[in-house]
């Protein structure tokens, strides 16, 4: 299993563990799809215009970059550095209080999944010493800031974070 791979099924099985997002668990008949990735900008707005259910998780993006530890030659890394998406839709049609509070609803919402995202890797590397393929997971390589609007009517967080892996194909 590839890189990308492998750090898209772990984020897609903390959405299916997650008890507000729920990915693929079947309510009042329909199975969530809350979970998605995003290969281009019309991925995304179709992902989020047609068949998909909120919360929502999105696998943004994975950039990456060598790093050549003590300049030796002999641990080399890769560097990544992750982008997920998580987002809520506030519809302007069901929503009777006001939008903005709607919106405010909407990142709350969404910032406490985030936490609870950012919880069970930490509780995951504790007890194994990895978060699946995310070998050198840091808390401190965290950060996040609000998303919305998203393609009009979704709010939320974009949630990065770096990981490192040996280069066991370049060593």
């Amino acid at each position: 299993m590839g890189t990308f791979k492998a750090k898209e099924d772990y984020l897609k099985q903390l959405c299916i563990d997650h008890p507000d997002v729920a990915h693929g668990a079947v309510v009042n008949g329909i199975t969530r799809n809350s979970f998605f990735r995003i290969n281009s900008d019309e991925e995304m707005i179709a992902a989020t215009l047609t068949n998909i259910s909120y919360p929502a998780v999105g696998y943004l993006s994975l950039k990456g970059r060598l790093k050549d530890t003590d300049s030796a030659m002999i641990d080399i890394r890769h560097s990544f550095s992750n982008a997920w998406l998580f987002i809520q839709h506030v519809s302007m049609i069901t929503v009777t209080d006001g939008f903005t509070d709607a919106i405010q609803e909407c990142y709350d919402q969404t910032f406490a999944i985030v936490e609870d995202f950012i919880k069970m890797m930490k509780d995951d590397f504790e007890a194994n010493g990895s978060c699946g393929a995310f070998q050198n997971f840091d808390l401190n390589k965290i950060s996040y800031e609000m998303a919305g609007p998203v393609n009009e009517n979704e709010y939320g967080w974009y949630l990065y974070f770096d990981d490192e892996q040996k280069a066991t194909r370049i060593i």
